[in-house]
Order: structure tokens, then sequence, then C-alpha cells
């Protein structure tokens, strides 16, 4: 299973987020079912007055700084494939991207604009600075977050650590593993009210509270490796082509 967000009104909402400062990195899997015009939200980590977000923009990806002037966008989407994200932010002028296709190709962006900004709120699959916008329109699981950045010195993260982190998982690095502030799988467990056993993990300050402002749906979960590691251990399931 994996969270199926309708591009119109569905998200994830964190309004008390542990995130203080810089840096921070998350990962996750995500199918988007369009490639329609406009700004298509990941993850938004936004401030009172302002937000940064990593996003999708029409047939490309993009990142989006804090009071930056424009989106960077590089790499290109197709609608309906399976892509594994991973966002970076580790000093406010140095904003990473890194997107491995399904089928095994990767792509790599980054932003040198913006301002560090105090989080206040965190959104999975929206803009949520103040009223929600650029809704996502798709899939996406195995959703994790670190309050570090994850590839030493802010450089541009490595294929084999990409390659690591999606099919094997953020267990599987002991780096990400021992630094994780939130971690859930969207298996079954959307919101935090629905939490189960293996599907999250509280991470390294405690419980992280999501709501479903608007009720979200269930839908597939990507394809992993049999060797992909979850909270508790391998799991099996298929594999994905590399």
């Amino acid at each position: 299973m994996s969270v199926v967000l309708n591009g119109s009104s569905q998200y994830l909402l964190n309004s008390a987020p542990v995130l203080s400062a810089l840096p921070f990195s998350f990962g996750c899997w995500v199918q988007p079912f369009s490639v329609s015009a406009g700004n298509h939200v990941v993850l938004d980590v936004a401030s009172v007055a302002d937000e940064w977000a990593y996003m999708r923009v029409a047939a490309t990806w993009g990142i989006y700084p804090p009071a930056g002037t424009s989106v960077v966008t590089f790499g290109t989407v197709v609608a309906g494939r399976w892509y594994y994200v991973i966002g970076r932010s580790s000093a406010a002028t140095n904003h990473r991207m890194a997107v491995l296709d399904e089928l095994g190709a990767t792509a790599h962006g980054q932003s040198t604009q913006g301002s560090t900004i105090t989080p206040s709120k965190l959104g999975i699959g929206a803009g949520i600075v103040s009223t929600p916008i650029s809704f996502f329109d798709g899939h996406i699981a195995e959703f994790w977050l670190t309050n570090t950045d994850i590839q030493p010195g802010g450089l541009q993260l490595t294929d084999a650590l990409l390659r690591q982190l999606a099919y094997r998982g953020p267990f599987s690095v002991p780096h990400v593993r021992q630094n994780l502030v939130d971690y859930r799988s969207l298996r079954q467990s959307l919101g935090s009210a629905t939490d189960r056993a293996r599907d999250y993990v509280p991470g390294r300050f405690g419980r992280q509270i999501w709501t479903t402002p608007v009720a979200v749906d269930s839908g597939p979960h990507p394809a992993l490796l049999s060797g992909y590691r979850g909270p508790a251990g391998s799991r099996g399931a298929r594999i994905i082509p590399v």
C-alpha cells in the first residue's frame, strides 16, 4: 500500500515538526499520475512567513528554495512511473535533489539560492505555508526524514548511496538509520491516527504526528527488492527493474 493523493485537496500535515534548523534530508518513492503544468509538491518545509519545497514542475523535477527567486528544474518525469526521490538542504544556499527512475537512470539538481528558515510545519503532497496549494497527484511511499545531510560535505549525492537507499531502504545505511527523525512506510498507516507497528518509526526525537486534513486514500506500494530492510529487518517483495 501507499498513500494516493488526488492532486486537488489531499495531503499529510505535521504541525509541530522537531526540525529547528538546517540541515535535513528526506527520501521517498513517488509515482506521479500526470505531468500536467504546475507545481506538484512532494515535501514542503514551511515557516510562518516562507517555505521550502521539492516539487515536480510539469515534465521536469524542480527545487524551490526558501526566499529563492526561481525554481531550478532538471531531468524528466514520465507519468505512471515510480521514482525514488531524495531531497537535501545542507545550508541556506545549498539545496540538492537526486532522483532514481525505476528503470535505473539517475538525475541530480542543485539550487544555490535561498535563505535559512525555522520550520513550523511539514507537508507531504502539498504546499502548506498558508492555504494549501500545489497538491501532488499520485502515490507516495517509504517516506523518511533526518535532521542531517546524509552526504558528507554537502556534495552531490553519490549514485551508489541513492541506489542503496532506494533498493535496500534507510535502515540499511547506518548513518541514515541512526539519524532518522521520522519513517513512515505508508503501507497501512497513512496518518498518525491509524499508526500500526512496523509501518512507522518515531525516530530519535520521539513520535511525530501526521494528520490528514482531507482524508487520504491507500494505493499500491512500489515493488521492493527481497532484501529491502524495514524497521524490523528484511521484508520480501517483488523486484524493481534496475
